[in-house]
C-alpha cells in the first residue's frame, strides 16, 4: 500500500512567485493547470502515518491568485500528476515532484491547458481511441443527413481528438443538416469527464472554504463574492459543443471533391460556409484545432516513452498525423502559432 503522505498545502506567495514566474498576456497573469505546474515542488507535508509530523499551522491563504493557485495543484494532485515520496524520506527535503503525465502536460502550450488535460484523462481512462460506436438502431430524420461511420480509423481518432477545442458559434441554431452520430456517442463520454473534473475543482475550493484555509478579508471580499469569483475562474466552465469535430470529420472526408489549381480555390468549392453557417470563423478555428493536434502528437510521444500508452494505438496517432498534416496542407491551414 502506498504511505499515508498527505499533500494538502502549496507554500506558495503571490509577490515572490507569481509575478516573476507565470507567463503574461498584456497584464493579465495566465494561471492554469499547465503554468502552475513548477510549483508542484512548494508541496509540503501535513502527516505521515501516525506519527503526524507537521511544518506549523495549516496554511492559510491570503490573496486571490493563491488561492486559484493551490485549488489547480490539489486538482492536479488527485488525479496523479504529482509524485510522493517513500514515508521513509528525511524531513525537510522535497515533499512532491511530477509524474509522467504532469511531464507530458508541461509539453502543452499554457493555451491549451484544459484541453490537455482533458485528453490526457481521455487517454488514461481508455475513453479515447479509434474504434468506432455501434449504434442501437437507425431511424434518421428525412431532413438529416446523417455520415456514415467511417472505416477509416484515421478520421475516427482525429475528429475525436480535435472535439475537445471548442468552436466559436453563432448566437443562433446550428443551421447544418449534417448529423456524425460517432462524434455524438463521443460526446456523452466527452461531457461527462467535463463535468467529473469540473465538480472535483469545485469540492476542493469547497472544502478550502469549510477548513478556513482562505482569508476573505484580506482579498477586501466577502465570502459570498469571493466564492462566485473562484468559481467564475475555475476551469471547465464553458459551454462545451463537438462543432469542432464534426467541421474536421466533414473536411477529411470531402477533402477529394475539392477542386482547383490553389488552396484557396480548393476550399471554396467545398463551400464549408455554406454548409456550417453557425460558424463564425471556420479556417480560423481550424487553424486552433490544428494547433492543439501538434500539442497532442506532443503528449502520445512522452506518454509511449514512459509505457502509458497502448503501442496499436500510439501508432494510429502517428497515421493519422499525417493525414490531418496533409489535409491541412491541401487547404494551407497552418497551426495556430505557439
Amino acid at each position: 500500500t502506498p504511505p499515508e503522505l498527505l499533500l494538502d498545502d502549496w507554500d506558495v506567495t503571490w509577490k515572490r512567485d507569481f509575478a516573476e514566474q507565470l507567463p503574461k498576456e498584456g497584464n493579465n497573469v495566465i494561471m492554469n493547470f499547465c503554468t502552475v505546474l513548477p510549483f508542484a515542488k512548494c508541496a509540503l507535508k501535513a502527516s505521515v502515518g501516525q506519527q503526524h509530523h507537521v511544518y506549523g499551522p495549516p496554511k492559510v491563504y491570503n490573496q486571490f491568485e493563491e488561492v486559484v493557485c493551490v485549488i489547480l495543484l490539489k486538482s492536479l494532485d488527485l488525479l496523479g500528476y504529482f509524485t510522493h515520496p517513500p514515508q521513509q524520506k528525511p524531513l525537510g527535503t522535497d515533499e512532491s515532484g511530477t509524474s509522467l503525465f504532469a511531464e507530458a502536460l508541461s509539453d502543452v502550450h499554457w493555451r491549451y491547458a484544459e484541453q490537455g488535460v482533458l485528453f490526457i484523462e481521455l487517454i488514461r481512462t481508455g475513453a479515447l481511441n479509434c474504434q468506432a460506436f455501434k449504434p442501437p438502431y437507425s431511424n434518421p430524420s428525412d431532413n438529416v443527413v446523417t455520415i456514415t461511420l467511417m472505416t477509416d480509423p484515421n478520421v475516427l481518432l482525429i475528429s475525436r481528438v480535435l472535439s475537445i477545442v471548442p468552436m466559436n458559434l453563432k448566437s443562433e441554431d446550428w443551421g447544418s443538416n449534417i448529423v456524425v452520430r460517432d462524434l455524438c456517442a463521443f460526446h456523452v463520454l466527452f461531457k461527462s469527464l467535463y463535468k467529473t473534473l469540473r465538480n472535483l475543482c469545485e469540492i476542493i475550493m469547497m472544502i478550502m472554504f469549510m477548513d478556513n484555509r482562505v482569508k476573505a478579508t484580506s482579498i477586501n471580499m466577502d465570502s459570498a463574492t469571493l466564492f462566485t469569483e473562484l468559481a467564475n475562474r475555475l476551469p471547465f466552465n464553458d459551454n462545451i459543443n463537438t462543432a469542432m469535430g464534426i467541421v474536421v470529420y466533414y473536411l477529411l472526408l470531402r477533402q477529394h471533391n475539392a477542386q482547383g489549381n490553389t488552396p484557396q480555390e480548393r476550399w471554396q468549392t467545398l463551400q464549408m460556409e455554406k454548409i456550417f453557417p453557425c460558424c463564425k470563423d471556420i479556417r480560423g478555428d481550424l487553424s486552433r484545432a490544428y494547433g492543439f493536434w501538434h500539442e497532442s502528437i506532443r503528449v502520445v510521444a512522452k506518454l509511449e516513452k514512459g509505457s502509458a500508452i497502448a503501442g496499436p494505438l500510439y501508432q494510429q496517432f502517428v497515421e493519422a498525423d499525417r493525414l490531418l498534416c496533409n489535409t491541412m496542407a491541401a487547404f494551407s491551414i497552418p497551426p495556430y502559432p505557439r
